[in-house]
């Protein structure tokens, strides 16, 4: 559960680096120890998802979006509390077929891969078993 944690920082940290050098007192970083040293009161955290592997901020709606294994949340940017869970599963006929083809079950499940918003749409893709898909959500 905590690696959700870490993850999510770590998301955040990267998307930052891939834009360039960040100076060493850029108050955007935010270090291993102080992580750890937070009361913890803005933690975004549940164990029947995982790989949570995009995010899409959108600040004027003061909300993020998570993309995650089989599902996509909707968080307030104030105090990551959950607005909206939407799951969103590969069907059982996807997922025998995936393994079938050799894949792990870990493997068969819908990773969302793409979050993209355009007005107050939704654009998501996942794996979808290794059967990508795309949507518009609203």
């Amino acid at each position: 559960m905590m690696w959700s944690v870490y993850k999510v920082a770590a998301l955040i940290l990267l998307s930052a680096l891939s834009k360039g050098q960040l100076p060493e007192d850029d108050f955007r970083i935010i270090n291993r120890q102080d992580l750890l040293t937070t009361d913890h009161s803005d933690v975004f955290e549940d164990s029947s998802s995982g790989s949570f592997s995009q995010l899409l901020f959108d600040v004027a709606r003061d909300q993020v979006i998570v993309g995650a294994r089989d599902a996509l949340y909707r968080l307030s940017l104030r105090g990551l509390g959950v607005l909206e869970r939407a799951d969103w599963l590969a069907p059982s006929s996807k997922i025998k077929m995936c393994q079938m083809k050799g894949q792990t079950e870990e493997d068969c499940h819908n990773y969302i891969k793409v979050l993209l918003l355009h007005g107050h749409k939704l654009f998501a893709c996942g794996t979808h078993a290794f059967s990508p898909v795309c949507s518009w959500r609203e």
